[in-house]
Order: structure tokens, then C-alpha cells, then sequence
């Protein structure tokens, strides 16, 4: 017996975490374990072979490939996520919590203490057009509606048929943070402040939070029982934190130096709609 809607509306709540499917699955995983496989190799392929020019249509068609998969193992709709009346409990978690963190995020840009983490050399020349593509297209879908329907709405969705909420969630997040591997490594040498830890700390710390982020999501797609909320958190960190820091890398001087405070400060409050 798979998932009812409703306790699957319930499997958020702390007192629900270990309770497993009513008749969990048995035996070896192995349709699960190779389309984790199928899905690892086309992400390391992504990072080494595939040209950047087709992200989005890659990334987008494997997400389908990946429901396609899961659904011809049995999988339904409701335990994916992907029931269209409820999308619009994700929607509204999603807003609320987007907005939040647009917030957190600036306030996070503007402060000195905070706004290195921002400098990246990769954003330091980008157009204001390529900011918009970026944040409007690909980080959204390319980004955001790939890894979320991968990680929170299908893996979720089959280790829900075996294991309880919780530990289903915690493996799901443990892919998650390994899947940030690639990232870390061209993140090491383009931001500042990673540049002074090593390699091997950098890229445990980058998995590690991205795991610990991963949980959060889970949390947020039990919570509503759609992959939409999670989606629109995902792409509001990665799209406004990458406005932001194009921002900052625009007023930061060649030389190292950063712009005058009050400069960079009126720069962030304009992109940031702030007064």
C-alpha cells in the first residue's frame, strides 16, 4: 500500500518523522540506486563535457527523465510532490518564506561584515542582461525547478516508499550536499574569502551546508506536500544572492579595494528596491 494524500500531508510533523509508508518496500533498491546513478553521471557529464549554452534544456529534460523513471517504478504523483492541488499551499509557504530571505539576503550584501562573501570574480564584468537571464531563467528553472523535482519531489518521493520521513530526508540531503562537489571546486578560486582555506575544507563545508540546506527544503515540501515551495526558495537564494553579488563585484575597484561604503550602500539599496 503506497502513501494516502493525507498522511503525506501529515508527514511533516515531528510526531509523524518515523513513521514509515504502511507497507514500506523491501529488498535491494536497485531501480533506485541506478537512477541515482543515471542522474550522478549526467550531473558529472554536465560539469565536464556539456556546454554550458545547453543547461537549462539539459537540466530541465533530465528532471522529466527522472519523473518518468520514478513513476514507471510505481511512484504516484502524490508521493513526488507534484499534485496540482497542492501547489498552491507551496505557493503561498513559498512567497512568504521568499520574501524573508530577498530581505536577509540584502541586508546581508549591505553590511561590511558580510558583503566579501558577496565578491566573486566571475560576476565582476556580467551585463545587467545576463543578470536578468540568469536570475529570470536560468537559476530558476536550470537551477532551482531541476534540483528540486530531482532531490525534494522524486529521490524524496522513492525513499519515501521504504524509509520514514525523516531518515528518507536526511539521505536525500546527504545526495544533495555531495551533488555541490563541482560548485565548490569553481567557487574555491573565485571568491575571496574561500581563497584562504584549503581545497579539501572548503569543498567539506560547501557539502555540509548544502545538506543542512537540503533538510530545510525536504521540511518545506513535507510541510506543503508540493515541490513548489522549495522551488521558489531555491531560486530565490541562488537568483537574488547572484543579483546581489553582481552588484557588489560592479562597484568593487579593479585594485582590490572596495567602493566607498556610502556608494555601495545607495548601489544595493536601488537593487534591492530599498529606499
Amino acid at each position: 500500500m503506497a502513501w494516502t494524500l493525507d498522511a503525506l500531508d501529515r508527514a511533516w510533523h515531528p510526531s509523524h518523522w518515523r513513521r514509515p509508508a504502511p507497507e514500506p518496500h523491501t529488498g535491494w533498491p536497485l531501480p533506485e540506486l541506478g537512477l541515482v546513478a543515471a542522474i550522478a553521471g549526467l550531473h558529472i557529464a554536465d560539469h565536464t563535457v556539456i556546454d554550458e549554452r545547453h543547461h537549462v534544456a539539459v537540466h530541465l529534460g533530465t528532471a522529466a527523465g527522472a519523473v518518468v523513471a520514478a513513476l514507471a517504478m510505481g511512484a504516484s504523483p502524490t508521493e513526488l510532490g507534484l499534485r496540482r492541488d497542492r501547489a498552491g499551499r507551496g505557493l503561498r509557504r513559498g512567497a512568504g518564506v521568499s520574501t524573508a530571505l530577498t530581505l536577509g539576503i540584502a541586508a546581508a550584501a549591505l553590511h561590511p561584515a558580510t558583503r566579501g562573501y558577496f565578491l566573486d570574480d566571475r560576476v565582476m564584468d556580467v551585463s545587467r542582461r545576463e543578470i536578468a537571464q540568469r536570475s529570470l531563467v536560468h537559476i530558476p528553472f536550470g537551477t532551482a525547478v531541476y534540483e528540486e523535482v530531482v532531490f525534494r519531489g522524486v529521490l524524496l518521493g522513492l525513499a519515501l516508499r521504504r524509509l520514514p520521513p525523516l531518515p528518507a530526508a536526511a539521505v536525500t540531503s546527504v545526495l544533495f550536499g555531495f551533488w555541490h562537489v563541482f560548485p565548490a571546486l569553481a567557487d574555491h578560486g573565485a571568491n575571496p574569502t574561500s581563497q584562504g582555506r584549503g581545497r579539501g575544507a572548503h569543498v567539506a563545508g560547501t557539502v555540509v551546508t548544502t545538506a543542512l540546506a537540503g533538510m530545510a527544503f525536504a521540511w518545506e515540501r513535507l510541510r506543503t506536500n508540493s515541490v513548489v515551495a522549495p522551488v521558489m526558495t531555491h531560486a530565490t537564494i541562488n537568483a537574488v544572492t547572484y543579483a546581489l553579488a553582481a552588484t557588489v563585484a560592479a562597484r568593487h575597484r579593479p585594485d582590490g579595494s572596495p567602493a566607498p561604503a556610502d556608494e555601495l550602500d545607495d548601489e544595493l539599496r536601488r537593487s534591492s528596491g530599498g529606499p
